[in-house]
């Protein structure tokens, strides 16, 4: 295998081409986030976003995309990416460590890499998964296949969208907008979110905002994103923005307007989409890493990511070792409440750094 690195920004239409098709060839890769449109809209904002061209003599057998920091490699995008993976035939098995140094990196940092990928495994240290809702018969068929498990999630959200309709007013929805005002007002609703839970405002960096701008103008079959609005009467009480490739819908930020809380609006318009999932063309929705308890009620499966470093400096990856086993040993012990307020304020002054 040979590994040829280029800025994202200079990937010739050939290359971009020979990226889609592997894509689209194998079902692992369904999400938006393994698209080379989405790597490229970061790396329009995002100087330091890099590809490694995978080859086997002549043919191109894959693709990596990564952000750079120094001699480490870190997700396209930080915290906004829900995937990661080597872009490849799954049959082609690669050694973590030698795609390190075939890149000239020292360090490859991940936080939702594809499970699938077996031979990263051994660098997990946490396995989480990302629920999905598969909408591949209909919306009467995932209802029945849910209704089956007796869970009541999806009836509790027929319940609140029929208060709402009577006490608030009619419900309708917008499926796919292009409204840049309604884009400024998820982006506002979201960032107030963050702020009331005390979670970094990935907001703040106007990047993201520019990114989700960008995204919004994509319209292609292939790669899109996809800005949808709950409607109570005249106003709108949940939007939220995602992307889309093909049939899949990646959800990704959801919010909406807390004077309506009581009603749960964001779980009725994620209701709403699937209902209307065959003339949206959608085949499957996917919530994103985390198992909440709505999230658990509505999915029929789940992908699995890990979290974790492949590290080639042995004092780094021995000091890491020992920081991963402190952090177990604390949130298990007395000191766990001490530790909170200097764990917060490390982990804020981290996400401010990454997305700088």
């Amino acid at each position: 295998m040979q590994a040829e690195v280029i800025p994202a920004a200079d990937l010739t239409g050939e290359l971009v081409a020979s990226w889609a098709h592997l894509q689209r060839a194998h079902e692992s890769f369904d999400s938006a986030y393994f698209r080379p449109e989405f790597t490229q809209a970061v790396a329009r904002l995002r100087p330091n976003v890099f590809v490694s061209v995978l080859r086997d003599g002549n043919s191109t057998i894959g693709f990596f995309p990564f952000e750079r920091r120094g001699q480490v490699a870190l997700p396209v995008g930080g915290r906004l990416s829900d995937y990661q993976a080597v872009i490849k035939d799954p049959g082609y098995k690669i050694d973590p460590r030698l795609l390190l140094r075939s890149c000239s990196l020292s360090a490859l940092c991940f936080d939702h890499w594809l499970a699938e990928q077996t031979e990263f495994q051994a660098y997990f240290h946490l396995m989480d998964g990302s629920p999905t809702l598969d909408l591949s018969r209909g919306f009467d068929a995932y209802w029945a296949a849910r209704s089956a498990l007796g869970d009541s999630e999806l009836k509790l959200a027929q319940r609140k969208a029929r208060k709402m309709a009577r006490e608030v007013g009619p419900l309708r929805v917008v499926a796919d907008s292009v409204d840049r005002e309604l884009l400024r007002l998820a982006v506002r609703w979201k960032s107030e979110q963050y702020r009331r839970t005390r979670i970094t405002d990935v907001f703040s960096f106007p990047w993201t905002v520019e990114l989700l701008e960008q995204l919004l103008e994509q319209r292609t079959e292939a790669f899109s994103g996809m800005l949808s609005a709950l409607y109570a009467g005249d106003r709108p009480v949940a939007l939220h923005m995602g992307m889309r490739s093909y049939g899949v819908l990646h959800y990704w930020f959801p919010t909406y307007d807390v004077q309506f809380a009581r009603y749960s609006p964001g779980c009725i318009l994620l209701l709403e989409l699937a209902r209307f999932c065959g003339p949206l063309g959608l085949q499957k929705i996917d919530m994103g890493r985390g198992v909440s308890q709505f999230k658990a009620g509505m999915m029929t499966g789940i992908t699995h990511v890990g979290v974790g470093t492949v590290d080639l400096r042995p004092v780094r990856r021995t000091l890491n070792e020992g920081w991963r086993r402190t952090q177990d040993w604390i949130r298990s012990s007395p000191l766990r409440p001490a530790a909170r307020v200097p764990g917060r304020v490390l982990y804020r002054c981290r996400e401010w750094l990454a997305f700088r």
